[in-house]
C-alpha cells in the first residue's frame, strides 16, 4: 500500500519527498521548533542528511513515513510523522510545526489523522510518541489524541536546558484506539459544530462519499448532512450512496442522520428519501449544534 495523502478539516498531509527539502529546511532553520530536539537551530547541511534518513525510513514499511503538512490553501505548515518503530506492527508519531501555527489545535488535528491511518488503514498494532519531560505542550498533545504515559527513561542526548529530567513515552494500542472512536461525519460546505466535537469534515459531495468508502463496515455515530453545498454541488451523491447499500441489503450503519439546510425543501426529499431506506433520520435546521 503506498503512503496516501491525508485530509483533516483545516489540513492536507502529503507524502514527503524530495521536493519538499527546502520546508523542511525553512522548518528546522527556527531555534525554538527544535528547542526540546535539539536546543538549536538544524545547518541546511544537518536537514539533508535527516530528510535522507527519512526517506529511507519512509521505505521500510509500507503506508508509513512523514507527511509535509500544509494548510487548505497549499501554504505550508509543518512536517507530520509516522515512521516504524523498532518492532514489527509498531509506528511511532511525531510533529512539528512552524511557530506561526503553534496554539491552534494543528498538531492534534494532524496527529489524529496519523491515528486513524496508522490503525484503520497500515494496520499497525501499536503507536508510539517520545519527548523530553519538560515539553508540556507535546504531552499535551500526545494525551488529547488518546496516547498514554508509559515510562521515564534518560537516553544519551544533547545537554539542553531541562534534558536531566529525561524523556518520556506515550502509548496507544489499536484495540485502545477502536475502543475509544466515536465515529461523527459532517458534510457541510462552511459549518463546523459550535461545541467542538470532534468530527471528520467534508465539505464536498465527493469528499463526503469519500469518507463512508472508507469507514465502510463500521458504525457512524452521527452524520449531518447539509443538502446545498456550494455551487451546483449538493449532497444527493451522498445519499445516493446510503441508498445504494439499503438496496442492497447492506444499510451502513448508523445511529443517528441529521439533515440540516437553510434549503427546506432539498432537505425535506433527503428525509423521506432516507427515511424510506430505513435509517433514522431528524430535521437538525434551526439547531445551535452547527454553526459558522
Amino acid at each position: 500500500m503506498p503512503q496516501p495523502t491525508l485530509y483533516t478539516e483545516r489540513m492536507v498531509l502529503i507524502p514527503l519527498t524530495d521536493e519538499h527539502l527546502e520546508y523542511e529546511v525553512e522548518l528546522d532553520a527556527d531555534p525554538e521548533v527544535l528547542r526540546y530536539i535539539e536546543g538549536r537551530a538544524r545547518t541546511r547541511a544537518e536537514v539533508a542528511g535527516y530528510h535522507a534518513q527519512r526517506m529511507e525510513l519512509g521505505r521500510r514499511v509500507d503506508g508509513l513515513g512523514y507527511w509535509l503538512a500544509t494548510g487548505k490553501t497549499g501554504e505550508f505548515v509543518g512536517v507530520m510523522m509516522l515512521p516504524p518503530a523498532e518492532r514489527p506492527g509498531e509506528a511511532e508519531l511525531g510533529y512539528r510545526l512552524l511557530r506561526r501555527y503553534w496554539g491552534r489545535g494543528l498538531a492534534t488535528e494532524g496527529a489524529v489523522a496519523l491515528l486513524r491511518h496508522g490503525f484503520a488503514t497500515s494496520g499497525q498494532e501499536r503507536i508510539i510518541a517520545q519527548t523530553m519531560t519538560v515539553n508540556s505542550g507535546s504531552r499535551r498533545v500526545m494525551e488529547k489524541c488518546g496516547l498514554r504515559y508509559v515510562r521515564t527513561f534518560f537516553p544519551d542526548c544533547p545537554p539542553i536546558p531541562g534534558s536531566g529530567e529525561g524523556e518520556v513515552e506515550y502509548a496507544i494500542t489499536r484495540a485502545e484506539w477502536r475502543a475509544a472512536q466515536r465515529l461523527v461525519i459532517l458534510v457541510d460546505d462552511l459549518r463546523s459544530f459550535a461545541d467542538g466535537r470532534p468530527a471528520e469534515v467534508a465539505r464536498t459531495s465527493a469528499e463526503g462519499v469519500a469518507l463512508l468508502e472508507a469507514h465502510r463496515g463500521r458504525r457512524i455515530d452521527e452524520l449531518w448532512l447539509d443538502h446545498d453545498l456550494g455551487g451546483e454541488d449538493t449532497v444527493w451523491p451522498v445519499v445516493e450512496v446510503l441508498e445504494r447499500a439499503a438496496f442492497e441489503g447492506r444499510p451502513i450503519e448508523i445511529d443517528l442522520i441529521s439533515v440540516h439546510s437553510a434549503n427546506p425543501v432539498g432537505a425535506a426529499r433527503i428525509r423521506q428519501a432516507l427515511d424510506r431506506c430505513g435509517y433514522r433520520v431528524r430535521a437538525a435546521t434551526g439547531l445551535r449544534e452547527v454553526g459558522l
